[in-house]
């Protein structure tokens, strides 16, 4: 009777210890819907898309282009637009390491629509650019800038969302925690991941043109005194609605200015870049230079691909075509990062972009209720 009353007790301790085990580690998918942390907030994603081979696009771009003026060097190089599925990829890897997101925003132009993502999900929104636009006179649009100029007036957007462009995907677990902070008051303090940039004043392309403004308008308020800026990283953002709103009325004539910009102009604004530092100049947002994350980019050359890694080790390397494939398993399926950017493929032959999405086909095999 004795040897059966201790058994009994050493089952109970054993379901109890299960249980508990389960409440504190639970599996990757389910961990993130349950942390104290997050529970607080809403986090959306907002992922800008335009497919440049519908035919009524081309029609459009083609009647703009011949009236645009006081372009930039590379504003009106169509292959700015080029569209290889990535963003196909970029939201299977939300699905397995973010499963915590709130809901999906895919912001296109009017009329268009991604063939394999499955819109009857239910925390997935098509937006088009006649709902966010408030002014109709800035439409049609074919610069990115004015589109991030007015994500904000997404209808239903949460307070805190982040702003993936479709050529980022994740590698690893992404947690509200890598995010965010909190102060002693229990406050968001959105992380800052972003470097010491020197903007060379002999770039004409649209990106470092629209810098070299946002570097003039800082200056002009006394943030800065030389042409070195606190750059983002060219992965994910987090933002904060509110906020985004507060510095728009601070620099209201510049975001209209590039709000109504049909290409990128010589006198646009990177306009979520000017917040995002902004924010770290004006202490909302906070930078540890210790906290960082590893990230692959792979962009296309004329006679193969540039890769290039940041975070704990810093490569740069050029893969010839007939390495390529050997390389890019090497670097997306033998190791681990947390974000991977995929652009600028368009110098590339089409042979490398097939071989690229065979190897992001292996990578991201696994089903996904996003994708049709």
């Amino acid at each position: 009777m004795k040897n059966n009353k201790n058994f009994k007790y050493i089952i109970i301790f054993l379901l109890l210890s299960f249980l508990i085990f389960m409440i504190f580690f639970p599996n990757t998918n389910e961990k993130f819907k349950t942390l104290p942390f997050h529970d607080i907030i809403k986090i959306d994603v907002v992922y800008t898309w335009v497919n440049s081979d519908d035919k009524k696009w081309k029609k459009k771009y083609k009647k703009w282009k011949k009236k645009a003026t006081n372009l930039t060097k590379s504003s009106k190089a169509k292959n700015r637009f080029k569209s290889l599925d990535e963003l196909k990829y970029s939201l299977k890897s939300l699905y397995r390491y973010a499963p915590w997101i709130n809901n999906i925003y895919i912001v296109v132009a009017d009329g268009q629509k991604p063939r394999f993502v499955n819109f009857n999900h239910e925390k997935i929104f098509l937006i088009n650019h006649s709902e966010i636009f408030k002014d109709d006179k800035h439409l049609p649009t074919f610069n990115s800038h004015a589109i991030e100029s007015n994500l904000t007036n997404i209808k239903g957007l949460s307070e805190y969302f982040i702003y993936f462009n479709d050529d980022i995907f994740l590698g690893k677990t992404l947690s509200p925690q890598h995010l965010y902070t909190k102060d002693k008051n229990g406050s968001i303090i959105p992380y800052f991941f972003g470097h010491e940039k020197k903007i060379k004043s002999n770039r004409k392309d649209g990106h470092y043109l629209a810098w070299k403004n946002i570097i003039h308008i800082l200056k002009k308020d006394q943030i800065l005194d030389n042409n070195i800026v606190m750059k983002p990283f060219h992965f994910c953002r987090f933002y904060k609605k509110s906020l985004i709103n507060d510095i728009q009325k601070l620099f209201n004539k510049h975001f209209i200015l590039t709000s109504s910009s049909k290409f990128r102009s010589k006198n646009d604004i990177d306009t979520l870049g000017l917040v995002y530092s902004y924010c770290f100049y004006s202490n909302h947002y906070k930078y540890d230079k210790n906290l960082q994350y590893n990230t692959l980019y792979i962009g296309g050359i004329s006679d193969g691909i540039r890769i290039n890694t940041t975070g704990e080790s810093d490569i740069n390397i050029f893969v010839k075509n007939e390495n390529l494939r050997e390389k890019l398993k090497e670097f997306l399926l033998e190791k681990n990062y947390n974000y991977i950017c995929v652009n600028d493929l368009a110098r590339t032959t089409n042979e490398n972009i097939t071989i690229i999405k065979e190897i992001l086909d292996q990578l991201y095999s696994f089903k996904c209720p996003y994708i049709l």
